[in-house]
């Protein structure tokens, strides 16, 4: 289980058009890992790895991948199923000699433990019950000026937040106002955290 886990973890993305009920809008070209949060905190990821060796075999793959899922969900599942494993497909033409793994997670709490890594998505009220640290330089996404803790704390029960160590370019569902100074706040409205070191926080409104 840990050894397919570790393979599907470390996955890079490529061009695909995904768009998920209830969750952010993904362009139609995606080159690099991607993670998807919906409004009420699911999460889908988008996993692709080179495939491209004679001996590798994706069906498999497919049954590695959904051993995995259902050992996690045995173990952690208390009524609604905290993970779905999607997808395994080879990709065909620019993308050929790659594989996608694409899951579902219900919440970030199972995103996190499968992963294990840090995600938080919540209010700052809700942050803040949990102990998490709001303490993190935070710069305005289009004038660079810093947040003072003052006004993040003006209406924390309706300013959200995003607390990762997660890699990638992640969309969120509500418009991002303020992130830490390590991520790259995007065009389309994403950030990317590829190169970010450690937790980083993303602020919502």
């Amino acid at each position: 289980m840990k050894n397919s886990r570790k393979m599907l973890v470390g996955l890079s993305f490529c061009t695909l058009m995904f768009v998920g009920c209830g969750a952010a809008k993904l362009p139609e070209t995606i080159g690099t890992t991607t993670i998807s949060i919906d409004k009420d905190g699911g999460i889908t990821s988008y996993l692709v790895e080179e495939f491209n060796k004679e001996y590798y075999d994706v069906s498999e793959l497919q049954k590695m991948a959904a051993e995995d899922v259902a050992a996690y969900n045995a173990e952690h599942q208390d009524g609604e199923i905290p993970l779905t494993l999607v997808e395994v497909s080879e990709l065909t033409g620019e993308n050929a000699g790659k594989v996608m793994v694409q899951h579902k997670y219900n919440s970030e709490e199972a995103y996190a433990e499968y992963n294990e890594g840090e995600f938080f998505y919540g209010t700052v009220e809700e942050a803040l019950l949990a102990d998490y640290d709001l303490s993190a330089l935070l710069l305005g996404v289009k004038d660079q000026i810093p947040l003072g803790q003052e006004m993040l704390m003006e209406k924390p029960d309706k300013t959200y937040i995003l607390i990762t160590d997660a890699k990638g370019v992640i969309y969120c569902p509500r418009k991002i106002t303020h992130v830490s100074d390590d991520v790259i706040y995007q065009e389309d409205g994403s950030v990317d955290t590829t190169q970010s070191a450690g937790v980083v926080v993303v602020l919502m409104k």
